[in-house]
């Protein structure tokens, strides 16, 4: 298994925080930019996966890049 770092953030947010509109509820500032979250995985393909699992684009979450940072 490899480790890898994935940059999340939220379009809705993203959107909203930069046109001057309210955030969508319950959503904070924060996911305007790229957050970074490690997963364990074999491949780029298997923690674009489990990040999209846990922050589901049906939702706003963008994957916004994925960087291998060691081996787990």
């Amino acid at each position: 298994m490899n480790l890898y770092e994935v940059g999340v953030y939220n379009k809705y947010v993203r959107d909203a925080v930069r046109q001057g509109n309210d955030l969508p509820f319950g959503m904070s500032s924060k996911w305007e930019d790229v957050l970074l979250f490690e997963y364990l995985a074999e491949n780029e393909s298997g923690a674009k996966k489990k990040a999209e699992f846990e922050f589901s684009p049906t939702l706003g979450y963008v994957v916004d890049g994925i960087n291998k940072v060691g081996i787990g």
